[in-house]
């Protein structure tokens, strides 16, 4: 849930005066949290017909002593409230009834949903074609010092196998509007020569560059604030600083599944670790005993005797008396 936090937070902070979530597939757990935006003019909330929308209570693993158990248990159950009050504000809700929803895990289909007040809208198809731009791969606006490039403006590995290379250019020209296709846009429509690094970027296209380093700053501040809320255990804070300052700065999402690899892994070494032990323990205790009922055997045989003297039975209760007590 904690990663659902995390990625809600950076699109309700993105600067974008319009947000859309379209749900393909299935939406549940986490996954509900960043499709639950709350109702704004500009954001809108959609499900494909078919698909499935699911909301439960939180859970995680913990390995420890009862004070670490008690500590997760309450890191749980502000969770919960966190989550069920994000429920709450979109659907209109009162919360003792997105618990009752959460406690018994909730199914719903895309209409279901659509009557709860979890989405606005059932769609069977996306009529608008996505914006074309000024597209770069992460690669090349990394060469010009441009950093956190707003997603609208990235080339992707997959389009590039799609649609052929990466550009060597960056085109200026708008996209026409619907109202205008076939007419040639306004201005040259010339592409910018390939050899324009940072310097010619920022001359020539100002706004444009002003724009991505705000943008680009924004998303940082998303990203710091993002991973502050994040849940750590005790012992990896240097894993939250890893992400933050390291030389792979990583999303607060990244920094979480990492997180609970590293509680799996801890979870799963301790309870191998207790499993020696367990075995350990219990070889001693044979052992123990195998050792007892040979003392007792050989008391048994000298006691019954009339010949034994006080010196051979303060002798045997000795022996015993240690066998006890190893």
């Amino acid at each position: 849930m904690s990663e659902g936090k995390a990625i809600r937070s950076e699109i309700m902070l993105h600067k974008a005066k319009e947000k859309h979530v379209i749900i393909t597939g299935i939406c549940a757990s986490a996954g509900t949290l960043p499709a639950c935006m709350p109702r704004k003019d500009g954001i809108t909330v959609s499900m494909v017909d078919g698909t499935t929308y699911m909301i439960h209570n939180p859970s995680n693993v913990c390995w420890g002593t009862a004070a670490d158990m008690e500590q997760m248990a309450e890191g749980l159950h502000k969770l919960e409230a966190d989550v069920a009050e994000i429920y709450a504000k979109r659907t209109g809700k009162d919360a003792h009834e997105i618990r009752s929803m959460m406690d018994k895990t909730t199914e719903m289909s895309a209409q279901e949903a659509v009557d709860a007040g979890f989405v606005d809208d059932v769609i069977d198809s996306l009529d608008d074609e996505p914006d074309a731009g000024m597209c770069l791969t992460n690669a090349q606006w990394a060469k010009m010092g441009l950093m956190h490039v707003p997603e609208k403006y990235i080339l992707h590995e997959q389009t590039m196998q799609a649609g052929g290379k990466a550009p060597d250019t960056v085109s200026n020209a708008a996209p026409a509007a619907t109202e205008n296709k076939g007419k040639k846009p306004q201005g040259t429509g010339e592409r910018m020569k390939a050899s324009m690094d940072k310097q010619q970027l920022m001359q020539e296209q100002p706004e444009l560059c002003q724009s991505l380093m705000d943008e680009g700053a924004a998303n940082e501040r998303a990203r710091m604030k993002a991973i502050d809320e994040v849940f750590v255990a005790p012992g990896q804070e240097q894993m939250v600083t890893e992400a933050k300052y390291g030389d792979k700065p990583t999303t607060a999402a990244e920094l979480c599944m990492r997180l609970n690899a590293v509680q799996k892994q801890a979870a799963m070494d301790a309870a191998t670790s207790q499993q020696t032990k367990g075995k350990a323990y219990l070889d001693n205790r044979v052992a123990d005993t195998q050792q007892m009922q040979s003392v007792e055997a050989d008391m048994q045989t000298a006691l019954p005797g009339t010949d034994n003297t006080e010196a051979e039975r303060d002798k045997q209760a000795k022996m015993l008396a240690d066998a006890v007590n190893q």
